[in-house]
């Protein structure tokens, strides 16, 4: 398949998330875009295609919806404190070279609230573009329009520090107190800074400073904070 395909589906019934989570995908109320991607990146930096993407959605629900996104790191996009868009990167890699053979990037939209709200496990967390808009349909397709847009402006210098700068601009994890989940444990840090890799420097409390990678963990916002 060609480089730059894009999948949308009406409805997810089995969407996914980052660490084996669900993503609640129901028909007609939200974007669900699937693309492939034969980056010329080397694998370490593969965190800048999730990177690139938020930052692409964020500025997009900006242009369209002319409301302000905020990026928790590495993948989620957030209004008001509640969370709008997830993004799922897959990869496979090559052995000989070290570098993406080919990468599965997945993004799923809250467009419009679902008939009767969110479910009960997600309702105090989760929000739509469109929470209190009559439903346009129009207005998914321009959201689409506009995220492949931002995107494949990025994709062609995903190293350009631009990215990475318009990412932090909206990180409301930066300065922040965290609870860092591994599988070995959970552990307080501090977030102090986003490298130009996509790759989140935390302070953890023993004064150790660490660069994470988003596939190692996963972060919480530290509620004492």
């Amino acid at each position: 398949a060609p480089e730059g395909l894009a999948v949308i589906a009406e409805e997810q019934t089995e969407g996914r998330g980052r660490l084996g989570r669900s993503f609640y995908s129901p028909a007609g109320t939200g974007i669900y875009l699937s693309m492939l991607l034969r980056p010329e990146l080397a694998a370490e930096k593969a965190v800048l295609l999730t990177v690139t993407a938020a930052v692409a959605v964020a500025e997009a629900i900006e242009e369209i919806a002319d409301r302000e996104a905020q990026i928790k790191w590495v993948n989620d996009v957030y209004l008001d404190g509640k969370k709008v868009c997830g993004i799922l990167t897959e990869a496979s890699f090559s052995p000989e070279s070290a570098k993406l053979a080919f990468v599965a990037l997945g993004i799923g939209i809250n467009v419009f609230e679902p008939a009767g709200g969110f479910p009960a496990d997600i309702r105090d967390t989760a929000t739509s573009v469109f929470a209190a808009e009559p439903k346009i349909e129009a207005a998914r397709n321009r959201l689409i329009a506009a995220i492949l847009n931002h995107f494949w402006h990025y994709y062609s210098n995903l190293t350009d520090p631009a990215i990475i700068t318009a990412y932090k601009k909206r990180s409301f994890v930066i300065g922040k107190r965290i609870m860092v989940h591994t599988p070995l444990g959970n552990f307080p840090a501090f977030a102090l800074d986003i490298d130009d890799s996509g790759h989140l420097l935390v302070r953890f409390e023993d004064g150790r400073d660490e660069f994470l990678d988003s596939g190692e963990i996963s972060i919480r916002l530290n509620s004492k904070d």
